[in-house]
């Protein structure tokens, strides 16, 4: 049986491969079958790399709040450690004992109160707030996991600021708060 395979070594080859381009010459310069590098080949390190390394892009909360300032609102969002996770956190709502009811996932009512797609949503809390969006196995939903940063700050201030009349239009749309998103 060889040698462990170290994730020095894995991070290595990626590297490796991104400018040789080939199994065999990553293998030739790690001392490792070909077979042995192809399994540990990331097709996405650079776009992981890149990611990493790619500064946050500085959201305009004007688009959503426009010259409204963005006072001391009621809390309804806030981001809660996620157990067993450290520094991951997840964005948590009372809006269930506000009388609010959906059969999705509760992530999607932000895009809703900020007036824009789900998928718009989750390219913003990648690119704009720094967070992992997490596409799991047989799950209907991305999970989000923020991190605990001035933007994330930021946003839920405004989304906090929004809820109330959204909650309110809601309200004299429908003539109740359960609601199918």
């Amino acid at each position: 049986m060889g040698k462990k395979v170290t994730p020095e070594e894995i991070k290595r080859m990626n590297e490796l491969y991104l400018t040789l381009h080939t199994y065999s010459g990553v293998a030739k310069e790690v001392g490792r079958a070909p077979s042995t590098v192809k399994r540990y080949i990331d097709p996405d390190y650079l776009k992981k790399k890149e990611k990493a390394s790619k500064p946050l892009e500085e959201i305009d909360w004007n688009l959503f709040i426009g010259d409204r300032e963005i006072g001391k609102e009621e809390k309804v969002f806030w981001i809660t450690e996620k157990p067993g996770m450290e520094n991951y956190y997840i964005l948590q709502n009372n809006l269930a004992e506000k009388g609010v009811r959906t059969e999705k996932s509760y992530n999607i009512i932000p895009s809703k109160i900020l007036g824009i797609s789900f998928e718009d949503f989750l390219k913003m809390c990648e690119d704009g707030l720094g967070a992992e969006v997490n596409f799991g196995r047989n799950k209907l939903y991305p999970s989000i996991y923020f991190k605990d940063n001035s933007p994330t700050r930021k946003f839920l201030k405004v989304i906090n600021s929004l809820v109330k009349s959204w909650l309110e239009n809601l309200k004299n749309s429908q003539n109740s708060y359960i609601i199918n998103i």
